[in-house]
């Protein structure tokens, strides 16, 4: 999927990240993280796995922004992410 988008998109986020970044996709060592059909959850879990991956980690920049409290509610008690 990641390598797709860099042939599909040549100008989108990920192909323009690599060009200015230099930097060499390690597509072995990715994953996706999370699919939703709906866009909402799917920038919300964007946000979520930014903040806790730590932001030096991830290319993409996050779609929105979450306060803390909001950030809560979308955790278990046990602090998993119980948006699916």
């Amino acid at each position: 999927e990641h390598a797709a988008s860099l042939i599909q998109s040549p100008f989108g986020h990920f192909a323009v990240h690599c060009s200015r970044c230099v930097c060499t996709p390690l597509f072995n060592d990715s994953a996706i993280l999370g699919r939703h059909s709906k866009e909402t959850t799917r920038e919300i879990h964007e946000v979520y796995v930014i903040k806790t991956k730590g932001e030096d980690k991830c290319i993409s920049e996050r779609s929105l922004t979450l306060t803390d409290k909001e950030r809560l509610y979308y955790l278990d008690k046990d602090g998993t992410w119980k948006m699916t």
